[in-house]
Parts: C-alpha cells; structure tokens; sequence
C-alpha cells in the first residue's frame, strides 16, 4: 500500500544521516516516496468524489461544450505514453457533432479515466480509439482498445466499487488502481442523464460507451485522426 511504502522509507532513511546514504539509494526512495503520496492522494480524491456521488451530493454545472474537442485534447495528453508503449492511437468522430450541454470537467474525468484503463491493459503495439456517435436524442461516446479483454463473467460487476478485473496484476505486470475510478465515471454519466456499459472479448480488447443527452443538433461528416 502507499502508506506501507512511504512509512518504510522514511524509517529507512532516518536511520543514519542522509550524507551517509548513497545518491542512488536516495534517488530511488524519495521517487518511491512521491509515487507513493500521488497515489494515496488519488485514492482519497476518488473515495471523496464517490461518497458525494453516493449522497447524491455532486455538483454538476452544466455548460455548452464540444466532445470532439475533449476526446482529442484528452488523446493528444496520452500521446507521450502511447509512444512510450509503440501504441496507436486514434480518433474517430463526426467532423462537426453537436455540443452537449454537460459539465465538462467530470466528463474530461470520465474520459481520462477509461483512456487510462485501455492503455493500461493493452500490450505495446497495440491501437487506442475514441469516437463519439450522434444517435438523435443522445450522444455516444466509446473508448476501444486490443487489450487483454474482459471475462464475460466479470463484465457485470466492472462498475461496482474496488473491483479489478482478475489476474491483471500478473498478465500486464501490475496496473495499480483504487478500483473506484468505473464507479465514479458511472456515477458522473448517469448523474447527467447518461448510460455507461462495456463489451469486450477476452484476448481481443474492450469497448467502453457512455451516452450524454444532445443540447442542439447538427449535421455531421466524417473525420479520422491518427496519432503514431
């Protein structure tokens, strides 16, 4: 745990003076150190925003905004990562979808945090693809991947908090998570009014979608964008 981590350094480390430690050694306990901190920080904002989406406390300001915009902001924040693991990542919408009328920082949060599941549970070389669906009275949004996919007996408990898809700590080498981030993102989609499910097939990837009721309509055309 983070604060397992963080307890045993700094007793390490206050064991002799820090001159006396080695640089590297130094080096390494305080970058354990920080990880550690940042991790338990998330922890704690996700159990927050959990206990107020559970009280029915959240607060959502809805505002005018373009989902094309956030998927490819939220894509090109990733693009650092996807080229660390050979990854492509891609970006199918209409050109000219309608704005929502939705609170864009939970959305973006909901966005970055399937963006971050489907890198973490795809192998390097593999692809990433968002894309957002004008259906009439809704839009529909998806995040795919060729990741490792999800058992079929699992897909139904994905939105319950502190689960974790079993066995990817030892086929993917250890993604760490609370385990609460699909219960937030399905509390934030349906607190606007939305749905959220996956579907996926094991050794071939996973596709999340979540809907969002449409503020105005407009026409759309076709667009592609690739990141490699």
């Amino acid at each position: 745990s983070p604060l397992a981590a963080i307890s045993g350094y700094v007793e390490l480390m206050t064991r002799k003076p820090l001159e006396q430690i080695p640089v590297e050694k130094r080096t390494k306990a305080f970058n354990i150190i920080l990880d550690s901190t940042n991790r338990l920080t998330q922890f704690i904002n996700d159990i927050l925003d959990l206990a107020k989406l559970k009280a029915g406390r959240v607060d959502v300001r809805k505002t005018p905004f373009s989902i094309v915009k956030v998927l490819d902001e939220t894509l090109s924040l990733f693009q650092p990562l996807l080229e660390k693991k050979k990854m492509t990542g891609k970006m199918l919408a209409a050109a000219d979808l309608p704005s929502i009328s939705a609170d864009d920082e939970k959305i973006r949060q909901v966005i970055t945090n399937l963006v971050s599941n489907a890198y973490k549970f795809t192998p390097e070389g593999g692809t990433l693809t968002l894309d957002a669906r004008d259906l009439g009275e809704e839009l529909r949004v998806s995040v795919s991947d060729t990741g490792i996919g999800i058992p079929k007996e699992f897909i139904g408990h994905l939105f319950e908090r502190f689960k974790q898809v079993p066995g990817t700590r030892q086929t993917m080498g250890g993604p760490k998570g609370t385990g609460l981030g699909l219960a937030i993102a399905k509390g934030i989609v349906e607190a606007h009014g939305g749905r959220i499910w996956a579907e996926s097939e094991p050794g071939k990837g996973t596709t999340f979608f979540f809907t969002l009721p449409k503020a105005v309509s407009a026409s759309v055309a076709p667009a592609e964008r690739i990141f490699n």
